[in-house]
């Protein structure tokens, strides 16, 4: 998650053009302005789409005018953006580059900031001409990748499976919109916005597009979304949890239905997430008092009719059950935190933190082996390990090379993993079959459950005792304190004590932080700490586990010892299938000091 968020104001444009026809006239307008100036917006979307259009075919205004008007009043405070058509401008068919060109400079020299350019069907060529001019002329230029999905495709019958006939494959991937961002940047884009124009994204297609695009590219991300479906609030959300840098909004009265989010609840939202949000809310107040009037004046263009309930963030305090959804909405943006955790560190945003070893596997292959089922034997191998030399070296290297961290502790006690489930009595893997299961997203450990002839279901932590008070799942695993400080055992009677996997948490520190910024006595110091914290949080779960173990069997649950030697050789296919992926020789060199 990003400690500072941008936003860019698109009532002046999209806010009126999906909600009232783009229907605004220069005097109406004009009255905004002087709170627009104190509002402090990074940008404001003023220009370009259906506005040239409409200012000119329905209220015989220059559109020019309504631009050079809008910075005169506004100067530098915030940037002025344009929506482009790339080739086709503000217009629906293909233009010469000297036309692209002279309209550039033109732009610029009225005071636009940033064109935002895109191709309906992300045709990049037809935006590179575009990108040029805007900025050979001194301005940004803000490439768009649209989003979209691909149609739903009919069933295919017998007779056709029977033929060999299948649907075609999915086109738009996440590796399909990272590879035209990618085609962008090369063009020379300032900055990339996801621009889900329909508002047909998740929140969770969202947060993984924003993920991957902050990992792969090095310009800033904007995200633009509708509220028509119903997504685009909890998108924003899922979006600024994934660290974007920028996200569209409108002001109170312009916003929701078919038009983007409220900035009114996006400030709420950064309140309680901890993101600095730099806009003068008291002049937002302001000018949506003015958009009210407004909005009365534009009734017959009005595409949605009802208002919206008044709201001051400033003033009113929300009811407390209301309250809660904004908790409860966070608190689910949140899911895979951990991933957030490891990309701050990475990007130097974090300076520090513990995350569970799977995490990092997904730069690591070596830290893919801590999760294989039975590679660990008993706290004493874990020990072992732990004290090896040649075994640290490896997670290290690998995590300073590939993961881009300096490793602190690559063992920090997690405690060993059991099943529980609310069924029946397991004592042999052959009992979990047919059991629907919970389980994280360790490609290893879902090899394995599904091995037993379970079937894995991966879903948040969070999410598990809800799934199987309602028959999603029959169970889960996890460690007996994790068991016990959720309150499973009240939804699970019966808890196998297999031990099926060690996944250790690790202790990383930015690079930079650990190589630059600390004197070689504060490395030796930092490193001897986090080696004695990891040493005493071991210890602490290896002597809490029989007292956890105990308090379950007290409130009522069946905890049932098992014969190892049977889950040992159940699980053996699973090191067989990640042979030539995973490092043989590392599991040689843990399974050696048992």
């Amino acid at each position: 998650m990003a400690k500072s968020l941008k936003i860019r104001d698109l009532t002046l444009r999209d806010g009126q053009q999906s909600s009232f026809a783009t229907r605004m006239n220069q005097a109406q307008i004009d009255r905004c302005l002087p709170f627009y100036k104190d509002a402090n917006f990074y940008a404001m979307e003023v220009w370009g789409g259906a506005v040239p259009d409409s200012v000119m075919r329905y209220l015989n205004e220059n559109p020019w005018t309504r631009l050079e008007t809008i910075h005169k009043a506004i100067g530098n405070v915030s940037k002025l953006t344009a929506l482009s058509r790339g080739r086709n401008l503000f217009g629906y068919a293909p233009y010469t580059d000297e036309i692209i060109d002279g309209f550039c400079r033109n732009s610029i020299q009225s005071g636009l900031g940033i064109m935002r350019i895109f191709d309906a069907l992300n045709d990049v060529n037809n935006v590179k001409s575009t990108v040029k001019y805007v900025k050979q002329y001194g301005g940004i230029a803000d490439c768009a990748v649209c989003y979209t999905v691909d149609p739903k495709y009919p069933e295919i019958g017998f007779f056709g499976k029977l033929m060999g006939k299948k649907n075609p494959k999915p086109v738009f991937t996440d590796e399909y919109f990272l590879s035209k961002a990618k085609q962008m940047e090369a063009l020379g884009a300032d900055m990339i916005t996801i621009k889900d124009m329909s508002g047909l994204i998740p929140p969770k297609r969202v947060s993984d597009l924003i993920k991957l695009f902050k990992k792969n590219l090095s310009i800033p991300i904007d995200f633009h979304t509708h509220c028509t479906p119903g997504y685009g609030l909890a998108s924003v959300v899922a979006a600024i949890e994934a660290g974007v840098d920028v996200v569209d909004t409108n002001i109170w009265n312009f916003a929701g239905g078919p038009a983007a989010p409220a900035i009114e609840l996006i400030y709420i939202f950064c309140k309680k997430m901890g993101v600095e949000l730099d806009i003068n809310m008291e002049a937002v107040a302001k000018i949506n008092k003015e958009l009210y009037t407004i909005r009365k004046e534009l009734d017959a263009v009005d595409a949605v009719k009802i208002f919206p309930n008044a709201f001051n963030p400033l003033t009113d305090k929300l009811p407390e059950n209301i309250d809660k959804e904004f908790d409860r909405a966070i608190a689910a943006a949140k899911n895979g935190n951990e991933a957030e955790l490891l990309d701050g560190v990475r990007m130097g945003t974090v300076n520090m933190a513990l995350i569970n070893s799977s995490q990092l596997a997904t730069y690591c292959s070596e830290f893919s082996v801590l999760s294989l089922p039975f590679l660990f034997e008993s706290y004493d191998h874990i020990e072992a390990v732990v004290n090896n030399e040649e075994i640290c070296k490896i997670l290290s290297d690998d995590a300073l090379n590939n993961g881009g961290v300096q490793l602190l502790m690559p063992f920090w006690a997690d405690g060993f993993r059991h099943f529980v489930n609310a069924k029946h009595e397991v004592t042999t893997p052959d009992d979990l079959k047919g059991l629907k299961l919970r389980t994280p997203a360790w490609e290893a450990l879902i090899a394995a459950t599904e091995q037993f002839g379970a079937t894995a279901l991966t879903m948040p932590f969070g999410e598990a005792y809800a799934g199987v008070s309602s028959g999603t799942v029959d169970g889960m695993e996890g460690t007996s304190w994790s068991i016990l400080a959720n309150g499973i055992n009240e939804v699970c009677d019966y808890m196998t004590l297999d031990g099926h996997v060690y996944s250790p948490s690790v202790l990383i520190m930015n690079v930079k932080d650990y190589t630059e910024k600390l004197t070689p006595e504060q490395v030796e110091a930092v490193t001897k700490a986090a080696a004695e914290a990891g040493q005493w949080e071991t210890n602490l779960v290896r002597d809490s586990e029989q007292e956890d173990l105990k308090k379950l069997a007290e409130l009522g649950m069946t905890v049932t010892e098992v014969d190892k030697s049977l889950w040992i050789e159940a699980a053996q296919p699973v090191y067989e299938k990640f042979a030539s992926s995973y490092d043989q020789n590392l599991i040689a060199l843990i399974a050696a000091l048992k």
